[in-house]
């Protein structure tokens, strides 16, 4: 496909972006969704956080947590 673009990320907390380098080398180009809009070649996004709900079990909870693994 010709004149075609994606964009990827990889998953961190907001502001940390520590992981990003490491894990793929530096940047070889950055062309960010803000440029892209005003290039048009894509349409502005729009990110929603939600949070899920979920229920856990009291007994399950040590498996989940830093301290409990070995």
């Amino acid at each position: 496909m010709p004149h075609s673009l994606a964009f990827t990320a990889t998953t961190a907390e907001v502001g940390d972006r520590s992981s990003t380098q490491p894990s793929f080398g530096d940047y070889i180009d950055v062309y960010d969704i803000q440029r892209a809009v005003e290039e048009r070649n894509t349409v502005r996004i729009f990110y929603e956080g939600r949070l899920a709900k979920i229920e856990l079990k009291e007994e399950e909870r040590p498996r989940l947590t830093p301290t409990s693994r070995k």
